[in-house]
């Protein structure tokens, strides 16, 4: 079966940076990000951990200047895009992730389309957006989740290496091409890399951990599963 495609919109006015790893990996339970936006006024210093998590996540900056005093330019402009998406039919349902009530109605319309809404935001989102998305997801609690297992650190640091074999057991199953298993670890875990650990390639990552083989021929790799010890 095909997996279903959806844009993730962010309200990065409204959002916390630190939740960026927690959203990106979540959605990779609902199928692929065709695409990826984050509204945002990029020039303000709040924004500035935005900014350089930007560069290398592969997310299109949406950037929206605060004309107005008292006026959220990023709420006008996300409503907008999500509906031109809406028109191309090239989707089969959105992620909203914004703690701010007023994308309610967004997410009702959205619906009324056929299109999944895939709700997240921090514990301060009104009930009115919530019962609004098809699902809707607290960020505290699953970046919480994620960290205890070691897949995002709480306090900013890498995890042990041992946990990293989640990586691989998470993005794919047995008997996986190595190239397709390094586009699925890259979707769901966009700041992995395997330098930061001291290996040059996937190849060889993998190869050191003892509960994997990598078994080749003539036309691919294949990333094999061992039981652990």
């Amino acid at each position: 079966m095909e997996e279903k495609k959806y844009a993730v919109l962010i309200d990065g006015d409204n959002i916390s940076s630190k939740y960026l790893d927690s959203i990106l990996n979540e959605m990779t339970k609902y199928g692929i990000a065709t695409y990826k936006r984050i509204y945002c006024d990029f020039t303000s210093q709040q924004s500035s951990k935005w900014r350089r998590l930007v560069r290398d996540s592969g997310i299109q900056a949406m950037q929206q200047f605060a004309n107005t005093v008292g006026k959220n330019a990023t709420d006008s402009t996300l409503i907008i895009d999500a509906m031109d998406i809406l028109y191309t039919g090239n989707v089969d349902g959105f992620c909203i992730v914004s703690s701010d009530g007023d994308f309610t109605r967004l997410a009702i319309r959205l619906k009324e389309s056929g299109m999944d809404v895939i709700g997240m935001g921090e514990s301060k989102t009104p009930r009115s957006f919530r019962a609004a998305c098809t699902v809707f997801t607290d960020l505290e609690i699953l970046y919480e989740a994620e960290s205890e297992d070691g897949d995002i650190s709480a306090k900013g640091k890498k995890p042990a290496v041992k946990h990293n074999v989640e990586y691989v057991k998470k993005a794919g199953k047995n008997g996986i091409d190595l190239g397709a298993l390094g586009q699925k670890i890259h979707g769901k875990y966009p700041n992995f890399k395997v330098k930061e650990y001291g290996y040059s390639t996937l190849q060889k990552f993998i190869s050191g951990i003892n509960i994997f083989r990598i078994e080749s021929d003539e036309d691919n790799r294949k990333v094999i599963f061992l039981k652990e010890k």
